[in-house]
């Protein structure tokens, strides 16, 4: 596991970001899709698509709790409703959902609330390459050295190369046993693949 001060997290942010704002407090509502608990490789390709990505979003307010009563009774829930789905606002294709008039009332009540939308998405493979290359530098006091930038860089551009040659990574992966690494077969197969190339 890579340890970072929150500090240096918040200085990197004000860098990309500078209105990012670290002294007001937030409550974030969250829902998460695609959660395969579990990415691992089978003989010939993934448990499930290395294209997938985790998604986890939902509403966040700032300050004291806004009455979302207002919300409830614009999209007409049924009162045993404790959570607003999007079953609840649209239906469809993306293209129907935007022509959904409860999804025009769901906004219009964000707007009027002082309600926001907080999202992220994670794709699978990236993840596990990710966590690759974080138990990769946490084992190396060189790597460890080269900062955060080092890092990020690395898992980019391995990520990159990964799509590219999704085949060769599958087999790579399976021989190895991921997700369950272990330090001694990877030492075996990195010094095996140094005796194919001499020979």
């Amino acid at each position: 596991m890579v340890k970072f001060n929150v500090s240096d997290v918040i200085r990197m942010t004000k860098i990309l970001a500078p209105t990012a704002n670290f002294d007001s407090s937030f409550t974030f509502y969250y829902d998460e899709t695609n959660n395969i608990r579990k990415f691992y490789v089978r003989k010939t390709d993934f448990n499930s698509s290395f294209n997938s990505n985790f998604v986890l979003g939902g509403l966040v307010y700032e300050g004291n709790q806004p009455d979302i009563k207002p919300l409830f009774d614009g999209l007409k829930l049924q009162k045993n409703i404790i959570e607003v789905k999007l079953k609840h606002i649209a239906k469809g294709e993306f293209l129907d959902c935007l022509k959904s008039k409860k999804l025009n009332i769901f906004l219009d009540c964000l707007l009027e609330l002082d309600l926001y939308i907080h999202y992220s998405s994670l794709n699978i493979l990236y993840w596990s390459i990710a966590d690759i290359v974080d138990s990769a530098i946490t084992n190396s006091e060189v790597a460890m050295q080269l900062g955060l930038g080092f890092s990020n860089h690395l898992k980019n551009d391995l990520y990159k190369l990964a799509k590219l040659e999704i085949g060769m990574i599958t087999e790579l992966f399976y021989n190895f046993g991921y997700p369950n690494l272990k330090k001694e077969s990877i030492l075996e197969g990195i010094c095996e693949e140094k005796i194919k190339k001499r020979g």
